[in-house]
């Protein structure tokens, strides 16, 4: 618990702090106030049993003397208009604290998903790399709810029912200590019994119940997005039923969960009652007069049904934290890493990120080795090459050859391990944002919303911000004017989601479009072709060659006909660049990108006719 406490103050930040420390002084003085309104009823009994007693308590003794009562039906009229009065503002008090906590609990939750998807966001590339987007989709969606409602909030629950459990057992220590201490002992060993019987369960179910649900959402993604493939190769019934297998493993812890949480309430109440039964019992036998014990009676009476929920919910409050630790487990690590508090270079180069870098001359990589974290493996090594401005040149090779990583490198995802990237002769280093204002990227599978086509091309622009004239430029240079033409609504058209309703061709447009709008110097195709049709791909590689002195363009391939008119081609092997040339120089010279050319049947004559 003590843990787990800690991890829920690392998490939350300094104002949260404040704010949960005056929910619990709320919560203190509500637990007074419930107290004393259960107090209440002691006097209230022995003045109606007895209204010479008003003139005899201490209590109501000063109240009848301060106000002036001469008559006992007077005394007894005004103890219940007093008790009434009590009662009425404890309520609302009560209220108002639950509003408090209310707002506290919403405002909290709703930050911490903000603050979550944000650190994601920020997070570096090898971190996404390492991470799957369903289990950080479950982190934000669901497993931050649930470390709210398994943890967070039986934890405050829990804090006012041992508040009121404290203060009306102090209230009830000084009517009657034996009575009260022995109730006190029997109800926490019950307590005690229970927690230790299902604590270790309980933690294992809520683990399992977690690792499903990100399954679930996991085979979500998966089903859906692959809905073409699953269609055409007939497989619903394998994505349904590994969906159905782990949702019925999470059914099943829940239910667990559910069944014991539901045992305090039975178990305490029959404990409760039994007691009182048997006090009732003792009282038949032992007193002379029914009359004597009454008050006492009635006020533990009232006092234990007031108090047996709380017990119940303690315990049951004591159960969800044990089962919601698990969430809290799952996403304390990611705040614990991301949190821009714990990382004091993160400030820094966030500061620097406002620099501004100038590409004017050059684009070069200085002996760049590179390895994935946890593998052995160099992905590159020793990488230098120059990339003058205005050029377009080409990556080639085979599968494996590190291609898409020196891309990346390129792109600002990825830190070289060695070596360094620089640009007009300066370090990028690893605040790579100001280099990345100047980069525009085509990757294979264009990231559409499901939005307009407007709002794709002018990503992350908000729509009255959008430039005409700058959108109307892009589109013309990707060539989508004449598909637009066609949209009914044109620019306005909904793309539908991932794009689904534009061909691949047009997907690829919207990407260079998007670069475009961008004015991005530098444009970095990688793979954007390989999935097209040989006429879509013509279409798509003329549009790039009309950008060619006006725009840096890297363009990384496997099909040789995309590359044909770079001005220089770089062919890579085992994470080396191991030779250069123009397209015919490493025709007559590298057997390799010979025999490639051969297997692709593409032509070494003029550029033009490709």
């Amino acid at each position: 618990m003590l843990k787990s406490l800690k991890k829920i103050w690392v998490i939350f930040e300094a104002s949260t702090k404040r704010r949960a420390f005056l929910l619990l002084v709320l919560m203190l003085f509500g637990s007074v106030a419930e107290a004393g309104s259960i107090g209440l009823i002691f006097p209230l009994i022995e003045v109606v049993l007895q209204p010479e007693a008003a003139k005899e308590n201490p209590f109501t003794k000063y109240l009848v003397e301060t106000i002036g009562i001469d008559q006992n039906d007077h005394a007894v009229a005004m103890m219940f208009f007093l008790a009434f009065g009590l009662f009425l503002i404890k309520n609302v008090y009560l209220l108002y604290m639950e509003n408090f906590k209310g707002q506290f609990i919403w405002d909290t939750l709703s930050g911490l998903w903000i603050r979550l998807y944000r650190y994601y966001l920020d997070a570096d590339y090898p971190f996404h790399v390492k991470r799957n987007s369903s289990t950080l989709v479950n982190h934000v969606t669901v497993t931050l709810r649930n470390m709210f409602y398994g943890f967070v909030m039986p934890l405050l629950n829990m804090c006012t029912e041992l508040f009121v459990l404290l203060a009306v057992g102090v209230m009830l220590i000084i009517v009657d200590p034996l009575i009260t201490l022995s109730a006190v002992a029997v109800l926490t060993s019950t307590t005690v019994i229970y927690y230790l019987a299902f604590r270790r369960r309980l933690g294992h179910w809520g683990e399992e119940q977690l690792i499903h649900h990100e399954r679930m959402l996991l085979w979500l993604n998966q089903g859906l997005g692959g809905i073409k493939e699953i269609k055409v190769l007939g497989r619903e019934a394998y994505a349904g039923d590994s969906f159905a297998e782990s949702a019925r493993i999470n059914a099943m812890y829940s239910q667990h969960q559910l069944l014991v949480s539901q045992m305090p309430r039975y178990l305490i109440e029959t404990v409760v009652i039994g007691g009182l039964l048997l006090g009732i019992y003792l009282i038949f036998l032992t007193s002379d007069s029914i009359s004597d014990p009454l008050p006492i009676f009635g006020l533990f009476g009232v006092a234990a049904f007031r108090l047996m929920p709380s017990a119940s919910r303690i315990t049951t409050y004591a159960g969800h934290i044990r089962f919601g630790g698990a969430s809290l487990d799952a996403v304390y690590e990611d705040f614990l890493q991301l949190d821009p508090r714990n990382q004091p270079e993160l400030a820094a180069r966030q500061e620097q990120s406002a620099q501004f870098i100038t590409f004017e001359k050059k684009i070069a990589l200085r002996n760049v080795s590179f390895r994935y974290s946890g593998t052995n493996r160099d992905v590159l090594k020793d990488v230098s090459l120059q990339i003058p401005k205005g050029k377009a040149v080409a990556l080639v090779g085979t599968s494996g050859a590190g291609k898409t990583t020196l891309a990346d490198i390129i792109l600002g995802l990825l830190v070289p391990d060695s070596g360094t990237l620089e640009i007009d002769g300066h370090p990028v280093g690893t605040v790579t944002r100001p280099w990345q204002r100047h980069i525009g990227c085509i990757p294979q599978e264009v990231f559409l919303m499901d939005n307009t086509l407007r709002a794709n091309i002018a990503f992350g622009v908000p729509p009255q911000e959008i430039n005409e004239t700058h959108l109307q430029i892009a589109v013309s240079q990707a060539q989508l004017t004449e598909a637009i033409a066609q949209m009914p609504e044109g620019l306005n058209t909904m793309v539908g989601e991932r794009g689904i309703r534009l061909s691949g061709g047009q997907r690829q447009r919207v990407g260079i479009a998007r670069a475009l709008y961008a004015n991005a110097d530098l444009l970095v195709m990688d793979e954007a072709t390989s999935a097209l049709d040989s006429e879509t791909e013509h279409a798509i590689t003329k549009a790039i060659e009309n950008l060619h002195g006006s725009k840096t363009i890297i363009i990384i391939a496997h099909r040789l006909s995309t590359v044909r008119h770079c001005d220089r081609i770089y062919f890579m092997q085992d994470g080396r660049i191991v030779d250069e040339g123009t397209f015919e120089e490493l025709h007559d010279k590298n057997k390799a990108f010979c025999e490639m050319v051969r297997k692709m049947d593409v032509s070494v004559k003029d550029r033009e006719k490709v």
